[in-house]
Formats: C-alpha cells, sequence, structure tokens
C-alpha cells in the first residue's frame, strides 16, 4: 500500500484524537469543578422550628439550582448523578467517533482502490461489520482474541448500558465493570476519571493495529490506487 494513503488516514485520525483529547480534559475539569462549587450555591430557603413529644425541633429547607433539600439529596445528585451523566454523554460521543472513523476507513479504502463492496452494517454492528470488510475485501484479518480488541467490544458494552439501560449494569459488563479501575457501583456504572482516557487509548491502539496490519499486508500493498 502506498505510503501518502497510509499516512492520510493516520494523519487524520491523529488530528482528532487530539481534538478528543482535548475535550475529554474539558469534561474532566467540568466536572470536579461542578463537584467543588455547588455547596457554594446552597441557600436556605425555609427554617421551622416545632415540637414533638416534648422534644424541640430545628428544620431547615436549603436549595441548590432549583433542587431543594427536602427532596432531593444534594450529594447523589450533584457528586454522584451529575459526573455520571456527564461522563457518559462523553462516552457515547467517543463510541460514535469510533464507529464514525471505522465506516470513514472502509469508505476511503473501497474507494482508493475501487473494491467492489461498500461496508454494509445492516446486518451486523459497526464494528463487526468493518472487522468482516476489512478480512473480506481489503485482505486483512485483525485478531479477534487480542486485548485491544477485547478492550473495544467492553467499552461498546459500557456504552450500551448508558444508551439502552440507563447505566444500570448488565451481565455483559459485569466482569469488565469490577476488573477496570476506572469503573466501579454496584446496581448503576459510574464512570471514575481516567475511564474517558482510557477509552480514547484504546480506540488509538485499535487504530494502530489496523494500520501496521495495512502496512504489512502485500495483498493490500499490490492493489493499484485510484485518484
Amino acid at each position: 500500500m502506498k505510503t501518502t494513503v497510509l499516512s492520510r488516514l493516520y494523519e487524520n485520525m491523529t488530528f482528532e484524537i487530539s481534538v478528543l483529547n482535548s475535550y475529554i480534559d474539558r469534561v474532566e475539569n467540568d466536572v470536579c469543578q461542578g463537584i467543588e462549587s455547588y455547596k457554594e450555591k446552597i441557600n436556605v430557603v425555609h427554617e421551622e422550628e416545632f415540637e414533638e413529644n416534648n422534644q424541640s425541633y430545628y428544620h431547615e429547607t436549603t436549595e441548590c439550582e432549583g433542587l431543594d433539600s427536602d427532596t432531593y439529596s444534594f450529594e447523589s445528585v450533584f457528586e454522584e448523578l451529575f459526573p455520571r451523566l456527564q461522563r457518559g454523554s462523553a462516552l457515547i460521543t467517543l463510541c460514535s467517533f469510533f464507529e464514525c472513523s471505522l465506516i470513514r476507513l472502509c469508505d476511503d479504502l473501497q474507494r482508493v482502490y475501487s473494491l467492489e463492496k461498500h461496508l454494509n452494517c445492516k446486518r451486523k454492528g459497526v464494528i463487526e461489520s468493518a472487522m468482516s470488510y476489512l478480512k473480506g475485501e481489503v485482505g486483512i484479518e485483525l485478531d479477534k482474541g487480542a486485548s485491544n480488541y477485547s478492550d473495544i467490544k467492553n467499552i461498546q458494552n459500557v456504552r450500551n448500558c448508558f444508551v439502552h439501560h440507563d447505566g444500570r449494569i448488565i451481565d455483559k459488563v459485569k466482569s469488565f465493570a469490577s476488573s477496570n479501575e476506572f469503573l466501579s457501583g454496584e446496581f448503576k456504572i459510574n464512570i471514575n476519571s481516567g475511564f474517558l482516557l482510557y477509552v480514547l487509548s484504546s480506540y488509538k491502539d485499535f487504530f494502530q493495529t489496523i494500520h501496521d496490519a495495512l502496512s504489512n499486508n502485500n495483498q493490500v500493498s499490490n492493489r493499484q490506487e485510484v485518484n
């Protein structure tokens, strides 16, 4: 395969990964600032003294960003729920980037080498379809038993928990969620600081594996490029 094609594809991927790295930094900063600053926004909105069973009691209702302490636990909302939503949304964004990049890669290879078939994702998911396309049409086979492919599938399953199950831990992710140092939670997945970077690093390693396989494959190298 000519260096120009690989270089262009890899440079585009590296550029996008650098942008997403900055995006992750911003998400993590927003999470930290939200946790640190919400306590400064708590205001007392109601005070009440009353007696019950010959005992005097004092009750205080506070408010923070439209939520009241009688109804909500501020700690649960601002330190658990909001970070889960922020990082969960960022995870979905990263997964979308990965799938779109796989589709674009297959489309670029189809166009550059005038391959007969286009990538078809209707029967299987994007990842499985792309793996099949790279093997059947492009001529490279990636090891599905490799650790980086296992990481990709586990990340996708975590993403599916947020998209389809409101973040609840399902059987497919139990082992991964309990063993990954950046995940926690008993019933719902808590994405902790470091996991988004772990995801991006896994994607980068996976694309590097594809890049190396394309570079070293004679069947690909002997194809004629179409301008």
